[in-house]
């Protein structure tokens, strides 16, 4: 049996308005709380605002960011790259923290932004919203977050200078958190405007 949710805030009760069919988390246009969409119903979620490096921002897009850690189990490469493994166990053992673009983005962009988050481990400070501060709606689920995980894993593995041949790897995830980061179109893409 189908069942039809009303599109009301939780918080404030007025009117959710998602700009996609693929919503799962919309910002109340009147309070401000972030909603989660699901077939069970509507729930405030907690959203962290980035502090932003600029004044000049343009949105504030959606990102889930897990606590965890990725587990080399086997890497073989044509040649045995020696380099391209120490890197590799280098850039694992010093990850505490995975990011996945939650909104909507193609795979192939999201996975480029994901692996640079990766890399970088950005340490956001928060902000307290204001008014003018509005989270883009996210279109991914963190389950399907983990997922995407598994593709900027091996994108990260696959760019090493050596040829890779097999890759084995788990991810173990502790929690997950949502934040709004600042951002500002740059051509095509976005330009994050977070602290280094």
């Amino acid at each position: 049996m189908m069942q039809l949710i009303a599109l009301k805030c939780p918080t404030c009760g007025q009117n959710l308005k998602p700009q996609s069919n693929e919503a799962v988390v919309v910002s109340c246009g009147g309070c401000k709380t972030a909603v989660s969409l699901h077939q069970s119903g509507l729930k405030a979620i907690n959203v962290q605002y980035a502090a932003s490096s600029s004044n000049k921002v343009e949105a504030w897009l959606p990102l889930w960011v897990f606590t965890g850690k990725v587990n080399i189990k086997r890497r073989e490469s044509q040649g045995g790259s020696k380099g391209a493994d120490k890197d590799a166990a280098k850039l694992w053992s010093s990850v505490q923290r995975l990011f996945v673009p939650a909104w909507q983005e193609p795979v192939q962009q999201a996975r480029a932004i994901g692996s640079q988050f990766v890399v970088r481990q950005p340490a956001f400070k928060m902000s307290e919203p204001t008014d003018d501060m509005l989270m883009t709606e996210a279109t991914v689920t963190p389950e399907d977050g983990l997922k995407l995980l598994d593709f900027i894993v091996l994108s990260l593995e696959a760019d090493r200078k050596d040829w890779l041949e097999d890759l084995q790897f788990e991810i173990q995830t502790t929690g997950h958190e949502l934040w709004a980061i600042p951002a500002r179109r740059k051509g095509s893409s976005w330009e994050f405007l977070v602290g280094k």
